[in-house]
């Protein structure tokens, strides 16, 4: 099972903090991969990206200029070599899991921070406790990268007929019902309980799941593995011929950045290629082949002007099943990965 890869998000940060946080995320990374093999829960691989389109956010307590109550200001200089930094933030509206360092230098502005957690940029003992700390919170995301990695290697076991119980010792984790396309997962279940799970053939009409467990469409799935892969495994026809969009991908808009509506907008226009793209959309151009993969794995995109088998793609009636044919994990081989962060709201 390979690590999933999850995003940091920094607020209040100059370049030379950020490089800080970077060198030590690529020391982690370089660590988690060395002892992959020992690794059980599979950790995340994180990467610091667009605090926008992170999965938990590291605020930098003395970037902050100004504050009252959970608001805080932060110091317009960092705008200047940071233009990413955003201009303040309301702590008690934040949606993903963060951690503050300098509480003291907030509190004398009269900043509340009430509990949330604390982490020292100077101490790596304290930034590992940190990502630790997000990683439990976000443990429902890396459960469904598990399960995910399980749909792919059991995918010629699942058929439009039946619907699966992943159990253990008596226990529900999790329900596939591949004729709706979607899955059930009970919160607090751990990666490792998935790939521990038996996979148990029920009726067609054992699709009934308690209501705790929360409800993803495999199309979210599938949609947050391509975000969150460290592999994108896109195919090469995309890399030169023009990109057709069928549809908007069907996941909900929580999943969506903003440069998927400017993406999703460009190819709405016409037919257009990736270099097309890059030109166009030049902010995000390291990000268009990922992005096209979650398109690609969606079934929302084709490389072919009319639907039928012409390029050897499905563009067959969205929301259909076809097990036998290219369905959208089937696609992976054994590459899929984690939730984003905005589903944590669901758990």
């Amino acid at each position: 099972m390979q690590h999933p890869q999850l995003y940091l998000g920094l607020m209040g940060f100059d370049a030379p903090s950020e490089a800080t946080v970077r060198r030590w995320l690529a020391a982690n990374a370089a660590d988690a991969k060395k002892n992959a093999s020992r690794d059980q829960d599979q950790h995340p691989i994180w990467q610091a990206v667009n605090f926008q389109e992170a999965d938990a956010l590291l605020i930098r307590g003395v970037g902050v200029a100004q504050g009252f109550g959970p608001h805080v200001q932060f110091n317009p200089a960092l705008r200047l070599a940071q233009p990413q930094t955003p201009l303040g933030a309301e702590l008690d509206g934040i949606k993903q899991p963060f951690a503050i360092s300098d509480v003291g230098h907030l509190k004398s502005l009269g900043i509340e921070v009430n509990d949330a957690p604390v982490f020292d940029l100077n101490s790596a003992a304290s930034m590992l406790h940190t990502l630790q700390h997000f990683e439990t919170i976000l443990r429902p995301l890396r459960s469904l990268f598990a399960l995910a990695m399980e749909l792919t290697a059991r995918r010629e076991e699942l058929d439009s007929g039946h619907t699966f119980h992943l159990e253990r010792n008596g226990g529900l984790d999790a329900i596939i019902d591949p004729p709706h396309r979607r899955v059930f997962l009970r919160p607090g279940t751990r990666p490792a309980d998935i790939e521990a799970d038996a996979w148990l053939r029920r009726p067609k009409s054992a699709n009934f799941a308690p209501a705790h467990f929360v409800e993803c469409g495999m199309d979210e799935v599938a949609w947050v593995f391509a975000m969150h892969s460290q592999e994108i495994d896109l195919p090469k026809r995309y890399l030169s011929k023009p990109i057709h969009v069928r549809r908007n991908p069907r996941v909900r808009t929580s999943l969506l950045y903003p440069r998927h509506a400017a993406l999703l907008d460009r190819l709405w226009q016409s037919p257009t290629t990736l270099e097309q793209l890059q030109k166009t959309l030049p902010a995000n151009a390291h990000l268009h082949e990922r992005d096209l993969f979650g398109l690609y794995l969606t079934r929302s995109i084709s490389t072919s002007a009319e639907v039928g088998d012409k390029s050897g793609e499905d563009v067959s009636v969205p929301g259909s099943f076809d097990i036998t044919g290219k369905w959208m994990l089937q696609r992976e081989g054994q590459r899929m990965n984690t939730m984003t962060g905005e589903l944590q709201s669901l758990f």
